[in-house]
């Protein structure tokens, strides 16, 4: 029996945090905070046109690993949005830059501007999530016109399980890629790079940039 369990990912502390959002994979999640933060800030660089008037939302911010990142690069603006109240704790910490303010997930919904933001970004974020169905079309009515999403991921969908389910993780069905490009222009598409992850994870990854064209 599968049943989404919402308090999966909470943290203890920020080591344990990094450790949640990071996974070990084999490479070590220090590694991996290094390898994949620089890989995807570059991407960003090359592809997208950001600078200091830019404004994020990181969807699904952790502690603010990417956050923290693309203010240190551009000296923009970023609200970060997570579903576990003590990411968002920890974030502030982290990030500690009053160009980064955070929201609740539950608040997003009601709260979240429309039509504000120049890019976003969810990072192995809709993966482990039922609710993509309304968390994409919010993310895209978030966008400004012409704004850009990029999204990295799994292929198959992570879903964190109840307590005493027959596996910590399901996969609802329910396809990210499919919602992206009924909403989205597809501007670009591929994998992880193996040199900054290892077989496994450049074979069962996806990465997506898209943009809102109203």
């Amino acid at each position: 029996m599968y049943k989404y369990n919402p308090d999966f990912f909470i943290p203890n502390d920020i080591d344990d945090a990094k450790k949640i959002i990071l996974t070990n994979e084999s490479i070590g999640t220090e590694t991996r905070w290094e390898k994949e933060t620089e890989w995807t800030i570059n991407f960003l660089d090359n592809f997208c046109e950001i600078d200091q008037s830019s404004v994020f939302l990181d969807w699904g911010c952790g502690i603010g690993r990417l956050s923290k990142a693309i203010i240190e690069r551009y000296n923009c603006n970023v609200l970060g949005v997570d579903l576990q109240p003590k990411m968002l704790e920890y974030a502030q910490e982290y990030v500690n830059n009053d160009k980064f303010a955070t929201i609740a997930y539950q608040a997003a919904f009601s709260s979240l501007p429309m039509d504000f933001f120049t890019h976003s970004l969810a990072v192995w974020v809709f993966q482990h999530s039922p609710y993509i169905q309304y968390e994409i079309p919010l993310v895209y009515r978030a966008l400004k016109n012409k704004g850009c999403l990029f999204v990295l991921e799994n292929i198959s969908k992570a879903i964190p399980n109840h307590p005493g389910g027959a596996q910590p993780f399901y996969d609802d069905g329910i396809g990210t890629k499919s919602i992206l490009e009924q909403l989205f222009a597809l501007e670009g598409y591929g994998q992880l790079p193996l040199k900054y992850s290892n077989e496994n994870m450049h074979k069962n990854s996806w990465w997506a940039l898209l943009s809102k064209s109203n």
